[in-house]
């Protein structure tokens, strides 16, 4: 099996492509590989509505060239899954997201959660949950003080913040925390461990779920995401 993680920013070097596509490999089961699409043309970072709109267009074209160079699956890694729907329309193959994967699984963990993410708006996090039917679940919203690109750049000062958000997030009622920043990737184990409740890593969560999308012979449903035949051209022109 070859699953295709596509980029929605170009804000990540070469190094961080490699340390992520190593973590991701790590996490996938025995005989799948696990290839980093880069996408040069999107924007550095993804922190609003309109950012997210401008990656969605060249995600959607990497997503089509993935299925064409065979790959089995689509990764979009993006905690906000920019270009989802519009992937999914383009191709046969499964496209999965870290914000859709993770609300899955904490469904499966616990009545409610919380959601912790980089600087940007509680409210857009509130108004994603809520058009996934799952605004009655969603306990606490946390943006921490710190942009996406430096998420990494002091570890340390970002456990701490995290940890002190799903203290007020279980004080709130929530049972399990989502990481709705990709830049957080490998974080969820320690936080689980150091917290006690469990805490959903984005990209292991679309990674595992779109292996077993793949195992299970399934596609996402043509009723839902109906083929579409606009032309490429015609959307990156507008």
């Amino acid at each position: 099996m070859r699953i295709a993680v596509v980029m929605a920013s170009s804000g990540v070097s070469e190094i961080g492509l490699a340390e992520r596509q190593r973590y991701l490999q790590e996490t996938a089961s025995f005989g799948t590989e696990v290839v980093m699409v880069p996408n040069p043309e999107a924007p550095a970072a993804i922190v609003d509505a309109y950012e997210s709109h401008l990656a969605a267009i060249h995600s959607t074209r990497l997503v089509r060239e993935a299925q064409e160079d065979g790959f089995d699956a689509v990764v979009i890694w993006c905690g906000d899954d920019p270009g989802l729907e519009a992937a999914r329309q383009r191709v046969t193959i499964p496209v999965v997201g870290p914000a859709t994967a993770s609300l899955s699984v904490a469904r499966l963990l616990g009545d409610t959660f919380g959601y912790i993410s980089s600087a940007g708006s509680p409210a857009h996090i509130w108004s994603r949950v809520r058009a996934a039917g799952l605004g009655d679940r969603l306990m606490s919203v946390a943006c921490l003080p710190i942009e996406v690109l430096d998420i990494r750049s002091d570890l340390d000062r970002t456990y701490a913040l995290t940890e002190a958000a799903i203290a007020d997030g279980v004080a709130a009622g929530a049972h399990s925390f989502i990481l709705g920043c990709m830049a957080m990737w490998g974080m969820a184990p320690e936080l689980t461990r150091r917290t006690g409740v469990p805490v959903i890593d984005g990209g292991q969560a679309a990674l595992l779920t779109a292996e077993l999308l793949v195992r299970l012979g399934l596609g996402h449903s043509a009723v839902a995401y109906p083929p579409s035949s606009v032309a490429e051209s015609f959307a990156l022109s507008v």
